[in-house]
C-alpha cells in the first residue's frame, strides 16, 4: 500500500518543457506501469526509470522522441528497452 494514499500506477511518460513551463504527455508509454518510480535522464534522448510501487525491480531506458519523429513504415520501435531486473524490488528514492 502507498502511505500517500491511492496510488494507480500508470505506464504514460510527461515531459517539462523549461522554456515554456509546460508539461507534456507523450504519446509513448512505458512497457511497465508505474508509480513512485526513480528516473534519470542519461542523455538528450534516453531516460531510466526504474521500480516503482509495489516494489518493482525491472527498470527500462525510455527513448523520448523528437518533434516529427515517425516511426518506419509497419515497423514502429519500441519507445523503451527492457534492460536487467535489479536484484530486488524498489520504490522511487530508493532505486
Amino acid at each position: 500500500d502507498d502511505v500517500f494514499g491511492r496510488a494507480e500506477t500508470q505506464p504514460t511518460v510527461e515531459l517539462f518543457d523549461v522554456c515554456t513551463g509546460q508539461w507534456s504527455l507523450l504519446d509513448s508509454r512505458l512497457q511497465y506501469p508505474r508509480t513512485t518510480a526513480a528516473a534519470i535522464a542519461l542523455d538528450d534522448r534516453r531516460l531510466l526509470v526504474m521500480g516503482g510501487a509495489p516494489s518493482l525491480a525491472s527498470a527500462e531506458v525510455f527513448q523520448v522522441p523528437r518533434a516529427g519523429d515517425e516511426p518506419a513504415a509497419g515497423n514502429p520501435a519500441p519507445p523503451s528497452q527492457l534492460i536487467a531486473d535489479m536484484p530486488e524490488g524498489r520504490m522511487g528514492c530508493q532505486a
